[in-house]
């Protein structure tokens, strides 16, 4: 709906436009509301802090620590060498 009339004379933007025969649709016009899809982020493991691995079947499973606690990144990192060592054994079926 339009705040002027048809045939005002002001110069205000949208007057001067429609004077000159441009008529803008609403869809045309940019807003914050506008239909967007929506996207889930992904499931960053890495910003969470937690270090671990995603399986086949989509589920993720923590490396844990000597304490059986789960691991941060900054504890894999800091031994980095050592834990993949232990990784790489764990998966090899070496206890």
């Amino acid at each position: 709906m339009s705040v002027h009339a048809p045939d005002c004379r002001c110069d205000t933007y949208g007057c001067v436009l429609r004077r000159k025969g441009i008529r803008l649709s609403a869809s045309a016009t940019p807003t914050r509301t506008q239909r967007r899809p929506f996207r889930p982020g992904p499931n960053n493991s890495w910003e969470k802090g937690r270090i671990g691995e995603h399986r086949p079947d989509g589920s993720f499973m923590p490396v844990l620590n000597d304490a059986g606690q789960h691991m941060g990144v900054k504890e894999w990192a800091d031994d980095r060498t050592r834990n993949e060592k232990r990784l790489k054994a764990s998966k090899a079926g070496v206890a």
